[in-house]
């Protein structure tokens, strides 16, 4: 859900496979991540089936979240910001806890009295989501005859290369999401035990 809001507030098109696999791909990734966090031998087909077996409420919870973000972000911004920072464990508590569809209201509750400093490390995954696609637009941005921006190429005449490029850069952005996702889950679950503080 992170990375589908990134991408609309970065102005990134997302397509019906973006939308359904970027979730997906996200899952697995964290999945990964986790495991390198334990420094545990990463089983990627393990992850696979173990993400594919939750494919329905990993791609509606967090498409729901995406919308309801975007939403408040168009809206006030200060809405959209507290809708991903209550729902940010979503995907965690799906993965790790099989909360299922109930992973909605987990998450709430596990974040509700900690929005503040959730807000504060999604700022700064904004500021480096936009800092890695700023030199895309800069070199795909130009000025028409009229005095209009158009969108061009990255690599002129090279259309095929450009869009791979931006696309790999655009899926880098949604993966930037990951790993602070899983530090936060795992900061919030370490605050119910008895932790005093969210973030180190």
């Amino acid at each position: 859900a992170v990375g589908l809001v990134l991408r609309t507030v970065l102005g990134l098109n997302s397509t019906f496979l973006d939308l359904i696999f970027g979730p997906l791909i996200g899952a697995i990734l964290m999945l990964v991540a986790a495991d390198v966090v334990a420094g545990q031998q990463v089983d990627l087909r393990a992850h696979i089936n173990r993400v594919s077996a939750l494919f329905a409420p990993l791609v509606i919870l967090s498409l729901a979240v995406a919308f309801l973000a975007v939403i408040g972000l168009m809206a006030l911004i200060i809405p959209g910001l507290y809708v991903v920072a209550v729902f940010i464990a979503v995907t965690p508590l799906i993965l790790f806890e099989n909360a299922g569809w109930d992973a909605l209201r987990r998450s709430f509750e596990l974040c509700k009295s900690h929005v503040l400093p959730i807000i504060g490390v999604l700022l700064r995954l904004g500021v480096l989501a936009i800092l890695v696609m700023a030199p895309v637009f800069l070199m795909t941005v130009g000025t028409a005859s009229d005095g209009e921006l158009v969108v061009g190429p990255l690599v002129p005449g090279l259309e095929i290369l450009s869009a791979a490029i931006f696309v790999l850069l655009s899926s880098a952005t949604s993966s930037l999401a990951t790993l602070p996702v899983l530090m936060i889950y795992h900061r919030l679950k370490d605050l119910t035990e008895g932790v005093s503080h969210i973030f180190d």
